[in-house]
């Protein structure tokens, strides 16, 4: 999960993001082990193999804020109570941290403006499996709550 933490500080610094701040999740599913994600689509570091190239040219602007200090739960939740129907909420991964979140207060989706995400697949064969799209594969259940 710090990877991807990483990679989201580095987005937001090639979009002079500043004010924007980063949470590391919670990695492990809600019932089974993670599968992995999808390193033929996504490269090894999930930005297209950008990320470590770049990281030798810029350092991220921004450092993410350990998941021991504060889940990113735990902030979903806090921003989207404190912002009623400003939060867009975008989900680039398995939802283990939005269903968390929706553990914390079930009413997450009177808060939230609305929820995007990339997962499932239409018209076509998934990532992981036949059947199957990386992010509700690696944690089906989560995906189920949200």
């Amino acid at each position: 999960m710090k990877q991807l933490a990483d990679n989201a500080c580095l987005v937001l610094t090639w979009a002079q993001r500043h004010d924007i701040p980063v949470y590391v999740g919670n990695g492990k599913p809600i019932t089974r082990p993670a599968h992995g994600g999808a390193a033929f689509v996504h490269g090894n570091d999930a930005l297209g193999d950008l990320a470590e190239a770049e990281k030798t040219k810029k350092k991220a602007a921004c450092e993410p804020v350990p998941f021991e200090e504060c889940s990113a739960a735990e902030f979903i939740m806090q921003t989207c109570r404190k912002r009623r129907g400003e939060v867009v909420l975008v989900a680039l991964a398995p939802l283990t941290n939005l269903a968390a979140a929706l553990t914390l207060d079930n009413k997450l989706p009177e808060y939230a403006k609305e929820v995007c995400m990339m997962g499932g697949a239409v018209a076509r064969t998934g990532n992981i499996t036949p059947l199957a799209e990386a992010n509700v594969y690696n944690d089906p259940e989560a995906a189920h709550m949200v």
